[in-house]
């Protein structure tokens, strides 16, 4: 997986050329019926406090509980956890990622609708900037060959 490409981050460290576009959304509880944004007014919704989630989070579910993992006892617990145990209704992080969660929990399922459209590229220390430039040729070579597009098939 990669990472969110965003202003503030570029401040921290190099990123290569985006690979992917993918975007927020939520994983529900089936029986639930949260099939929009309105629908998690509310309602406890979880991100991780570190990612482009709870950041989008805190600023646009107003009417949410926005939670992390302060809330709980440990930050190793699994979102989807919480969502199976009624501890949250919704966990928002990237789609392609509750996607890949989703495939094993037949109880809950992702909202079709990303919140977001944001740019996934690999971060680089601001120590290597070579190395930047040679993960790029590498990507670009495998764009061109295909590879790159077949290795993303299943994120989508």
């Amino acid at each position: 997986r990669g990472i969110t490409i965003n202003e503030e981050r570029k401040k921290q460290v190099f990123f290569t050329n985006s690979y992917y576009s993918d975007g927020l959304s939520a994983l529900v509880r089936k029986s639930d019926s949260l099939n929009s944004l309105s629908d998690l007014k509310g309602k406890r919704v979880y991100a991780l406090e570190f990612t482009t989630a709870y950041g989008w989070a805190k600023e646009n579910l107003n009417e949410s509980y926005v939670m992390t993992y302060s809330k709980f006892d440990t930050a190793f617990i699994e979102p989807e956890g919480l969502l199976l145990d009624n501890k949250i209704d919704a966990y928002i992080i990237d789609k392609s990622f509750l996607n890949y969660i989703v495939q094993s929990h037949p109880s809950l399922e992702v909202m079709n609708k990303k919140f977001t459209e944001e740019k996934i590229g690999i971060a680089v220390s601001k120590n290597r900037p070579d190395l930047v430039l040679k993960l790029n040729k590498a990507m670009e070579k495998m764009k061109k060959s295909g590879e790159l597009e077949e290795l993303l098939k299943g994120l989508k």
